[in-house]
């Protein structure tokens, strides 16, 4: 559960847990939440909701400034070189008035920061310990629809990130985590790749296609994991491939 307010110096907000196997309630007061920032607030939006991790261990919740940065400039003035047009520019203030995502670990009663104004958008995995984090603004503007980004792997439990895949496509059928979480599968380079967050190494999962008579693998399309993860089924124009995961 969550309680949010308005106004620069009001009520951060409240969270709340309540795990119904123990019957215990737990609860946050982001007014009063060592490494939370004093001039945010608690939000609510279905762009990021509320989400509880399946160990019950991470509470996934949005925040934003609790006063909106404004545009300053009159009259109103469209630049070229600016990522979006104005109206685009105004209503995001360099990322500065989107809602960000934030972590409450439940077992430490830490604040995790996940996105910021660098990186304002994430993909996360199921138990919330990795993202991937970019700036859809990177290479704007141009006339793409939906330019190239540069994706960061950050590990949330050691709070640290690192470059993971620079001018990567900005599409999200194209990444996304196992359902572990452990690995990755992107669409690059024409062609499908695999990381393994464990062992940080990339595979190139179209040499599994050499002795086979597909040609063009933009047809493939990752579809599921076995349940032990060692198998990834993907879906072509008319077949079904099973892909072993590792030296298979």
């Amino acid at each position: 559960a969550s309680s949010e307010s308005e106004g620069e110096y009001g009520d951060a907000g409240e969270l709340c847990f309540y795990k119904i196997t123990k019957e215990k309630m737990m609860r946050i007061d982001l007014n009063n939440w060592g490494g939370f920032p004093s001039d945010k607030k608690l939000v609510s939006t279905w762009v990021l909701p509320l989400r509880i991790t399946p160990d019950d261990n991470r509470i996934l919740f949005a925040f934003k400034r609790k006063q909106p940065v404004e545009m300053k400039e009159l009259p109103e003035v469209w630049k070229a070189g600016d990522p979006y047009i104005y109206k685009g520019m105004t209503y995001r203030m360099h990322w500065q008035n989107t809602a960000k995502l934030g972590i409450w670990d439940v077992k430490t009663n830490r604040f995790i920061k996940v996105t910021d104004t660098l990186y304002p958008q994430s993909l996360i995995n199921k138990d919330a310990s990795l993202a991937l984090l970019y700036n859809p603004a990177t290479y704007q503007p141009q006339s793409m629809s939906k330019p190239p980004i540069d994706l960061y792997i950050a590990d949330l439990k050691k709070e640290r990130k690192t470059l993971f895949l620079k001018r990567q496509l900005h599409e999200t059928s194209k990444v996304s985590f196992s359902p572990s979480g452990r690995y990755i599968q992107y669409f690059r380079e024409k062609g499908w790749w695999l990381y393994d967050s464990k062992t940080d190494v990339h595979v190139n999962l179209c040499k599994k296609f050499e002795n086979t008579q597909l040609i063009d693998y933009d047809e493939l399309t990752p579809l599921l994991w076995s349940k032990d993860e060692d198998t990834l089924f993907m879906q072509g124009s008319y077949d079904l491939w099973e892909v072993p995961i590792g030296n298979g």
